[in-house]
């Protein structure tokens, strides 16, 4: 009988120990929030020959609420940039909340390198961080977004338009495989200001670590369809469906697979496409009701003809700039030993496409 209330009493002693040290522990996790800065958005900029580094910090003074903050610094290099930055903010900058990194367009010209480098190496930072590419200045973005109060605006932008709209996945995993990987270029979001507002318009298309150009959106949608099996987006089409009139349309897309054959030749080998494609048509040129179904007839014909001109085209762009966003010579260096072997980045191939088109449901304009 001793023994069991010895045994009792030795459990509820251990049982308010650990009720006592979760206690403690949670006050200990609040005061040290409470001393460091979380940096949610980071931007980069060449200005001569210093580097400016823009950073959002969010602040949480009330519950449910956030503000942001932001704090400028300049540096002769990106190493030099962070200590810079720390000497300006009252609590320790923490990097495990970034979700957002910015390029300006004359530091993504110089080359990315160094950022790239050190963020690859940083156990804290996420792999699903996004990245993008200003027309100007980094700091011109980061200000807009801290004037909306929201340092997650421009992450939150492009992972909607990945869901809903034209970009391809993408984020700081993709971005480092591309970087990395041998036959293929980094991309990232293009955005430019509007009206004061940062806005999406295409994709930065990468040589290495340095920015070359930018495409599109609805090339962006191009390079969706050859990268991944895509469930959305929008392409704008010029049809010609009466002599001397063209009209434009919208083809919305349902769902789309890709896939790739390897086909060995005597020159070259040869990257066959095949795209099966799903759509509809937002609005079709108007039309009187007799010529309605063979309009429908046309249509898919005439899309499934300009869907695979443009997509030889946007290959063509590509091969001209020296940029691979599609990881084409990947593909080929392995399917081939002897040009792997041979050490080429980029080895001589050809590449068809077939594009099969469903259009589902058509809507006509009034």
């Amino acid at each position: 009988m001793m023994m069991n209330k010895e045994l009792n009493f030795m459990i509820i002693r251990y049982i308010l120990i650990v009720i006592l040290w979760l206690t403690l522990t949670g006050c200990g996790s609040e005061r040290i929030v409470n001393k460091i800065d979380l940096v949610h958005t980071i931007g980069y900029d060449q200005i001569g020959d210093n580097i400016k580094a823009s950073i959002l910090v969010g602040d949480y003074k009330e519950k449910e609420t956030m503000s942001a903050t932001m704090y400028v610094a300049n540096a002769r290099s990106e190493l030099g940039l962070m200590p810079a930055l720390n000497t300006k903010t009252m609590g320790a900058l923490e990097y495990g909340q970034l979700d957002m990194l910015i390029f300006g367009k004359d530091y993504a010209r110089t080359g990315v390198e160094a950022v790239m480098n050190n963020l690859c190496h940083d156990p804290k930072i996420s792999t699903r961080m996004q990245l993008a590419v200003a027309d100007r200045e980094a700091y011109d973005l980061l200000k807009a977004s801290q004037v909306s109060q929201n340092s997650f605006l421009l992450s939150s932008l492009l992972r909607q338009n990945m869901k809903e709209g034209n970009l391809p996945e993408h984020n700081f995993h993709i971005a480092l495989y591309d970087y990395y990987g041998k036959g293929r270029d980094l991309f990232a979001p293009y955005l430019i200001m509007e009206q004061n507002q940062a806005k999406l318009d295409g994709l930065a298309l990468f040589r290495r670590d340095k920015y070359i150009t930018h495409i599109s959106l609805n090339q962006a949608l191009l390079l969706k369809l050859l990268l991944q099996n895509a469930r959305n987006g929008s392409y704008r089409l010029q049809l010609q469906l009466q002599e001397n009139r063209k009209s434009e349309t919208v083809l919305q897309i349902n769902s789309s697979k890709v896939s790739y054959k390897f086909i060995k030749q005597k020159r070259s080998p040869l990257v066959s496409i095949q795209l099966d494609i799903t759509a509809h048509i937002e609005d079709m040129p108007q039309a009187s009701e007799d010529q309605q179904a063979q309009q429908f007839r046309e249509l898919e014909n005439k899309v499934r003809k300009q869907l695979t001109t443009d997509l030889e085209k946007f290959i063509a762009l590509c091969k001209d700039k020296r940029v691979d966003p599609m990881g084409l010579s990947d593909y080929v260096l392995r399917h081939t030993k002897q040009i792997r072997n041979a050490g080429t980045e980029h080895p001589a191939f050809t590449e068809e496409i077939h594009v099969n088109l469903n259009i589902l449901e058509t809507g006509y304009g009034q």
